[in-house]
């Protein structure tokens, strides 16, 4: 099973290569891709510097602050996918398909996570 950092790595290079050949990309759908790899590289970072803060400071950022560069994937793919940028090549589309079901793994993972880390802080009395 894949992680999240793991998912993430796979949106990022997923969408370097299509940024890197872009042929067939509209202006608009061109931007919306680099949206997604920069909302991806900002995740990474965000989780990478918060893993190691204590349980509490933990948490309100994954139930916070980490949800919002995935929230802002989840539209620029469905934005891709809908066709509200122009007609998607099958290549592309299949591509911001799968960064779209990552993003859902991602999402899955943070809320077990939140769970496990909630149901750990309460067996040694920490409240969040």
């Amino acid at each position: 099973m894949a992680s999240t950092i793991d998912y993430a790595a796979y949106i990022i290079d997923l969408t370097n290569a299509m940024l890197e050949h872009r042929q067939g990309l509209s202006k608009e759908q061109f931007h919306r891709i680099n949206f997604i790899n920069h909302g991806a590289v900002e995740f990474v970072t965000g989780y990478m510097q918060h893993e190691t803060l204590s349980a509490p400071a933990l948490l309100q950022y994954l139930t916070h602050d980490a949800q919002r560069p995935l929230r802002a994937i989840l539209g620029n793919c469905k934005k891709l996918l809908d066709g509200q940028c122009g007609v998607l090549h099958v290549d592309y589309a299949e591509g911001v398909g799968e960064i779209h079901d990552c993003v859902f793994s991602m999402v899955d993972e943070i809320q077990q996570l939140c769970r496990d880390l909630q149901q750990f802080m309460a067996t040694i009395g920490i409240e969040d």
